[in-house]
């Protein structure tokens, strides 16, 4: 039962947040639209997940859409294209944190809404290109007799092999670099802005970009921390 809670809970949540950055008056904020954009990722992926899930159940492996070719294709090509949306939006926001923080009279020309919204669309269709492999690479195959089952297709095993090995890179190691080294810096600079020497001065929009700073370090580490052991068992099960 651990999978559907975790389906439901992550889809409350991430519903509720999308409901927060879009509806609420922090829809104005540029940081807001990666969130939005973050939730609605995660949504579409675990509303994928169901139907894997769905199809892993013995008693429902005849009927699950999974297990048929077209429904196949897109809930694999689905996932593939919303993980790598998820990782890269993180390391959006985190970018545009840095800037905030480290370099402030670059925030009006850089982190704005629109500039937000851009990188965003330009994301998912560099997403929806990148992936476009996956419906031809996986499909129905029958593991004996009446028995379809959706699976990176074995003619193509050795491409799977290194596009996993590749993909690995592009939705874990690089991004997590990435937004590693950044949050050092982040967390770095506001440390030092927190001193004595700077309280006095600091106004109350300065602390209030802090706290979210601060907030924003706390989510993107933890997004690392979470992806680290699926990444970790993907690249053991191709070595």
């Amino acid at each position: 039962y651990l999978t559907p809670i975790t389906i439901l809970l992550g889809g409350f949540a991430n519903l509720l947040s999308f409901l927060v950055f879009t509806v609420t008056h922090l829809k104005r904020q540029s940081s807001s639209i990666y969130l939005a954009s973050l939730a609605m990722a995660d949504i579409i992926f675990l509303s994928s997940l169901t139907f894997i899930w769905l199809g892993g159940l013995p008693s429902q492996m005849k009927l699950s859409l999974f297990h048929q070719d077209i429904w196949c294709q897109l809930v694999l090509y689905s996932t593939h294209v919303t993980t790598f949306l998820s990782v890269w939006y993180v390391v959006s926001f985190t970018v545009e944190r840095y800037i905030i923080v480290h370099y402030p009279l670059r925030k009006d020309r850089y982190c704005t809404p629109k500039r937000a919204k851009r990188v965003v669309i330009s994301l998912a269709g560099i997403g929806l290109l990148l992936y476009s492999f996956v419906p031809i690479t996986s499909g129905v195959s029958e593991l004996e007799p009446g028995r379809g089952v959706c699976m990176p297709l074995p003619e193509y095993y050795s491409l799977n092999t290194i596009t996993t090995l590749l993909d690995t890179f592009l939705t874990f190691i690089i991004p997590s670099f990435i937004i590693v080294s950044l949050n050092i810096r982040i967390a770095i600079k506001i440390n030092y802005c927190s001193g004595p020497k700077f309280i006095r001065i600091a106004s109350g929009r300065l602390r209030a970009q802090q706290r979210t700073a601060r907030m924003l370090i706390i989510v993107s580490s933890v997004f690392v921390l979470v992806n680290l052991p699926q990444h970790g068992f993907r690249m053991y099960a191709f070595l």
